[in-house]
Formats: structure tokens, C-alpha cells, sequence
């Protein structure tokens, strides 16, 4: 169970992605919103191709601290199959994007120096890991600062693509820059970590 609500981090807008995407449409002079249920569409089909990568490389390209989780991994085994370099396999989060750092202790005092980490694993000799990291999170938890810089970021990404207007391009860079400090300022002003407390689903990956 998370120990966090979204109004700790800015009002929530409860936007979906494709409220999101026609955010950036509307800077790249869209007039009308877009119903992106329409697969068949060739502008849908762009937007959706370049809307995952972008959303990705914004979250995972700085520490924002509305992504942050803590928790103790609690289910973990000896490790069989990596010839003894390392005791113990503890399994991660299925929501993780990136790790922080990882401890022994649950005040966070003492990270773990050795360790191996790949998308679903940890391996460690540590006995308890405390772990600290990256979220991915639904959009409609996405905090207003943020997603008033993301938009910016999509449209650049999407504008040569759609508009071949190099000069357009320019002035969103320059605003997404902008957007991007402004939401950086805000959101170091945050509540600290939240923490979520162990469960079968923070603990269990497909």
C-alpha cells in the first residue's frame, strides 16, 4: 500500500495521455482536439510513436521528486544460477523506471556499495534491501508543474515531424527550456520521499 497523496506534490490534473498529447498539438497550431481512438489516423499513429519515448526520457531524465518511492524488498532468495558472486536475488517493483540508490537500513543511512541491478533484479550479499527510486506513475497523477513542461517537451519533439517549421521549433525549445526550470524549481520544493510499505504488489513482476 503507498503512503502518498498527490496534492503533497501540486494539484493533480487528472489529465489521460491523450488530453496530454493534445496539450502539444494545440502549440504546434492544431485547432481542434484530436481522438486519438482513431488508429487509422497517420498524425495519431506519429504522436503515439514519439508520446512513449519523450514521457520516458522526461521522467527518467531528472530526479523528480513526484516519482520518488522508498521501500524495503522483502521477498528474496539465494541465487543459484550466477556462481556465488553474490548471496542473495530480491525481485524489484514492477512500477520501477530507474534506481536511486540502495541500503541495509530503513533510515536510509547506509547504502549497499555491491551490487548487481538489471530491469527486474537486484543482486546483492546485503540479507535486507531497502530501495530507493524512480516510479513510473499513471499520467492522471501527474503534477500540474509537470505537465505544463512536459507538453512543451512533446510538441518539440513532434514539431519538425509535423510542421517541417524550423522556426517554431526554435521558440518551443526556448519555452520548453523555459517550462523545464520553472517545474524543476517547483518541484525541489516538495514534501520529502514518499514511502510505500511492502506488498505482494510492489514485490511481484510479470
Amino acid at each position: 500500500m503507498a503512503l502518498y497523496g498527490i496534492s503533497f506534490y501540486g494539484s493533480s490534473l487528472g489529465q489521460e495521455p491523450p488530453d496530454i498529447k493534445n496539450l502539444a498539438l494545440f502549440l504546434l497550431g492544431v485547432p481542434d482536439e484530436i481522438d486519438f481512438n482513431d488508429a487509422t489516423s497517420e498524425l495519431v499513429q506519429k504522436v503515439n510513436r514519439i508520446y512513449g519515448t519523450t514521457l520516458l526520457a522526461c521522467l527518467s531524465g531528472y530526479s523528480w521528486r513526484f516519482i520518488r518511492r522508498r521501500i524495503e524488498i522483502t521477498s528474496s532468495q539465494v541465487v543459484a544460477d550466477d556462481t556465488d558472486k553474490y548471496k542473495y536475488n530480491y525481485t524489484t517493483p514492477v512500477n520501477m523506471l530507474t534506481i536511486r540508490n540502495i541500503f541495509t537500513d530503513p533510515n536510509y543511512q547506509n547504502p549497499i556499495r555491491q551490487y548487481e541491478s538489471y530491469p527486474k533484479y537486484i543482486n546483492t550479499d546485503a540479507a535486507k534491501v531497502f530501495l530507493w527510486y524512480q516510479a513510473i506513475v499513471d499520467e492522471v497523477e501527474f503534477p500540474k508543474y509537470f505537465v505544463d513542461y512536459f507538453k512543451y517537451k512533446l510538441a518539440v519533439d513532434l514539431c519538425f515531424n509535423l510542421t517541417g517549421d524550423g522556426q517554431l521549433e526554435e521558440k518551443l525549445i526556448k519555452e520548453e527550456q523555459f517550462m523545464l526550470s520553472i517545474a524543476r524549481n517547483i518541484d525541489a520544493k516538495q514534501d520529502p520521499t514518499r514511502i510505500v510499505k511492502a506488498s505482494p504488489f510492489t514485490q511481484i513482476r510479470g
